[in-house]
């Protein structure tokens, strides 16, 4: 089934089924993969669930392109599948030469006309997604899958599955299990998950009912990360009062100046802030009442927030620099960006967010770098959206929940606290705090795409929605322009 963007989002709203049928995966099935899965999430208020559901429905679909490759392999090297001595042989052989590189099959898989489809079905009982592949799946293939349910069920780290299922016969195994993972992360059971043949096709089958709601996964690394929070110290009180007195819509400049000449880390951090390329002043400004001028109070409690933020937890972790410098990115395209769709008042909030919405990534990194290296080698390898999903399964608690979680300690304003903690699902966001956190949720998406962490195509549904954006190509336009405007700000 050809489908443009335009035709799926008008099948999601009529609630109409959707099939989609492919032989190969590339970024433009990607594309429509996760235009279907997000647009019919979206419709039925269920888009909390969408990296869950994504990340499930690609390992199903890799399931399917192995099946559908080992069939074909199998036959042109004139071996018989349901031999037991064949099998072995020929599996050894498809280990070595095909798993990781499925384009050395791809003419045969057209020539064999293996496909592979995706259905989404809708009933009054909830979603029906299913990844179907012409190849009948065979008793060994069904034993190997329940002794991988039966790992899965017995153990809640990811860490620990990864052990216990050692190396297996086709790759690492562990398909399944993230899907097991996923859906107790969903709050569904392995009941909503099925594995069988009908006719000449195998049909995985993902059930999610009306009523379902996530549910808190709990285990001892997320049990250290909270004990690690509630060690982490507030905002010292010359901070807070310094805050309280940007608030003070009575407050003069000379009050601020002389409170801030007190603190020289602070003066320091203001005057580089006043001198950067982010404001235009006609001459080098050294001294703190002009550097407040130039700078505005809005931006002088800003700078109070961030440089605060970042100075705690440097002082009891490592110095993540790659962190910082993927949020100041974010935070330079937000206030770009909000500046391109007239946000700019929300723009400067949007920049503030900017420079703090990863801060739960530190914590992650400095408490759990084992379990973070293997989410990263998976993202990786399987091409999952985002870290966030994986971080839920594995740990229990993913980056913008800490971030929400410290931000709420530091008493940081409500927009904060609310873009920090939803800057990759911003369609939970309540419209109070919506537009920063879009603007946000954008500025992360171009920046991931620079860095070759995600695609266009990762982009959140309602994000286009909020910015009027007709499609991909529309995206990849106003990044080059976002680019631009940033490089010609900051010229390296």
């Amino acid at each position: 089934m050809n489908i443009n963007f335009n035709e799926i989002m008008k099948r999601i709203n009529l609630k109409k089924d959707i099939k989609f049928r492919f032989k190969f995966i590339n970024e433009k099935t990607n594309n429509r993969i996760n235009t279907i899965v997000a647009g019919v999430l979206a419709r039925y208020d269920k888009l909390y669930f969408l990296y869950s559901v994504l990340t499930i429905i690609r390992e199903l679909i890799i399931n399917s392109l192995k099946a559908n490759a080992k069939r074909v392999f199998f036959e042109m090297n004139g071996l018989d599948i349901s031999s037991d001595e064949d099998y072995e042989m020929g599996m050894n052989l498809f280990r070595e030469t095909i798993i990781g590189d499925f384009e050395l099959i791809h003419d045969f898989l057209k020539e064999y006309d293996m496909h592979i489809s995706l259905t989404v079905k809708n009933s009054s009982e909830g979603l029906i997604f299913e990844v179907a592949n012409n190849s009948v799946i065979l008793p060994e293939e069904v034993t190997r899958i329940n002794q991988r349910i039966a790992v899965a069920m017995e153990n809640d780290n990811l860490v620990d599955i990864f052990e216990k299922m050692g190396d297996e016969k086709e790759g690492a195994g562990l398909g399944l299990v993230l899907i097991l993972m996923c859906m107790r992360n969903m709050g569904l059971s392995n009941n909503s998950f099925s594995i069988k043949s009908v006719g000449n096709e195998t049909v995985a089958s993902l059930f999610i009912p009306c009523s379902v709601r996530p549910i808190e996964v709990s285990n001892k690394i997320k049990d250290l990360i909270l004990q690690q929070i509630d060690g982490i110290p507030t905002f010292p009180q010359n901070i807070i009062e310094l805050m309280e007195m940007c608030r003070n819509s009575d407050v003069s400049i000379k009050e601020l100046a002389e409170k801030i000449e007190h603190d020289l880390s602070v003066s320091a951090d203001v005057i580089k802030m006043a001198n950067s390329a982010g404001f235009i002043c006609s001459s080098r400004v050294a001294e703190i009442e002009p550097a407040i001028m130039t700078i505005g109070i809005k931006n002088l409690q800003s700078i109070l927030i961030a440089t605060s933020a970042r100075k705690i937890l440097e002082s009891r972790y490592d110095k993540f620099e790659e962190i910082w410098e993927h949020c100041n990115k974010v935070a330079a395209y937000s206030r770009i960006i909000s500046g391109i769709y007239n946000l700019k008042k929300d723009g400067e909030n949007a920049f503030l967010a900017g420079l703090l919405h990863d801060l739960g990534k530190v914590i992650l990194l400095a408490v759990d770098m084992k379990s973070l290296q293997m989410i990263a080698d998976i993202i990786r390898d399987r091409q999952i959206v985002t870290t966030t999903v994986m971080e839920e399964i594995s740990i229990g608690i993913s980056h913008s929940e800490i971030g929400r979680v410290i931000s709420e300690k530091w008493n940081l304003p409500q927009y904060l606290i609310e873009t920090i903690g939803n800057h990759h699902t911003p369609s939970l966001i309540d419209e109070e705090y919506s537009a920063v956190t879009y603007l946000v949720n954008l500025a992360n998406l171009l920046c991931g795409v620079e860095e070759r962490k995600y695609y266009y195509s990762y982009i959140d549904i309602s994000t286009l929605e909020y910015f009027k954006i007709e499609g991909l190509e529309a995206l990849a336009a106003l990044h080059e322009n976002v680019k631009k405007i940033y490089s010609d700000l900051f010229p390296s």
